[in-house]
């Protein structure tokens, strides 16, 4: 806790898990990623290797698409050992050409 010192890189801020999938569950490359599971249209589980320490980490997740502008992606489910991630476009649930996440936290 609090401001570290200056150009000093804790163990604590890196990033601990990471991965490039697409929506079928094939990774196309990743780190501390054991798996991807297609759980439905638009609704992929990223399943750590290493599992956090709790469900009290930091995950950011994004789709890429090259076909729609307008797809959103939510991290809708979050336990230690995975995480799920939800792309929709207006609301509707949608499967793009890729996620991509990254998270940090404790482990």
């Amino acid at each position: 806790s609090g401001t570290p010192a200056q150009h000093a890189l804790f163990r604590e801020n890196v990033v601990k898990g990471w991965c490039k999938s697409n929506f079928a569950g094939a990774i196309a490359d990743s780190f501390n990623v054991s798996s991807i599971t297609d759980v439905g249209v638009g609704n992929t589980r990223i399943t750590w290797d290493r599992d956090f320490a709790s469900a009290d980490y930091a995950v950011t997740a994004t789709v890429l698409d090259t076909t729609s502008a307008a797809i959103y992606a939510s991290l809708v489910a979050q336990v230690a050992g995975s995480c799920d991630i939800f792309c929709q476009i207006a609301g509707v649930a949608t499967d793009g050409q890729s996620t991509l996440a990254i998270a940090i936290g404790d482990q």
